[in-house]
């Protein structure tokens, strides 16, 4: 995008780049807004036809959110290596979080995903993400999936704003 910032996946942390200054301020609260999202099979409250992962974000201090998952093994791909559609899962969520933590209602418009290792089962991991702009209504964040220091898979996203 002419003008817009670029970000380099390689280098991001768990807490990549602070919002912008011009970043649109949170309207409504967290919980809030999470509330259009309790049938999330990621964050949502699940049910005996619908299990959910459970995860629970917090505010990062960098601006951002984070959460903790147990990469069980009904979750793997290949024997022992967490699937990758899960891990493209649970970055998308972090992004959508971390708008949820701006009063921000949005559904992703576009994901690029690097995985950078394979991701082991039966061991926590870290999954955060950051709201690095706006431009035009439209959203862009970053975040990462990683575990003490070792990072296995960064995405960005762009997100519009839900007409819900």
């Amino acid at each position: 995008m002419k003008g817009a910032r670029m970000y380099d996946t390689e280098g991001l942390s768990i807490t990549g780049t602070p919002c912008p200054d011009d970043a649109p301020c949170a309207v409504k609260s967290y919980e809030e807004t999470r509330k259009a999202h309790l049938g999330c099979m990621v964050c949502g409250e699940g049910g005996p036809d619908a299990p959910a992962f459970g995860l629970r974000f917090i505010p990062d201090p960098a601006g951002g959110v984070l959460a903790t998952f147990r990469t069980a093994r009904r979750y793997q791909g290949y024997a022992g290596i967490l699937h990758g559609g899960v891990i493209s899962t649970l970055l998308d969520a972090a992004m959508v979080h971390c708008l949820f933590a701006r009063g921000v209602t949005a559904v992703t418009a576009e994901m690029t995903v690097r995985f950078l290792r394979e991701v082991p089962v039966d061991c926590d991991v870290c999954v955060g993400a950051t709201l690095i702009g706006e431009r035009h209504g439209v959203f862009q964040a970053v975040a990462s999936l990683s575990r003490g220091g070792t990072r296995f898979a960064v995405a960005k996203g762009k997100f519009c704003r839900s007409v819900r």
